[in-house]
């Protein structure tokens, strides 16, 4: 696969998502640098595929971020984590 379009699958989804590229790899790859380094050419395309999987896997839930959601019953306002590598 094209470098520039797993690239642009990462952006995407930050953008859908409001989470960031090196966020993103964490949760997918647990790399916070991944992204940087496939945009530099030094990660191994296995790594970008790895990414890739968990995107698809993982959509952005509509008007949140990925991986945060409110529980019912849960009125102090602040949100759950739900899911993903820190």
């Amino acid at each position: 696969m094209d470098r520039a379009l797993i690239i642009k699958a990462i952006d995407d989804y930050a953008a859908a998502s409001g989470l960031r590229q090196s966020t993103i790899c964490q949760y997918a790859v647990r790399n916070r640098h991944a992204y940087d380094r496939l945009v530099s050419g030094s990660l191994r395309m296995s790594t970008a595929e790895e990414i890739l999987r968990w995107i698809a896997d993982n959509p952005p839930a509509q008007g949140a971020p990925a991986g945060i959601t409110r529980q019912a019953g849960n009125n102090d306002g602040m949100e759950t984590h739900t899911g993903g590598a820190e």
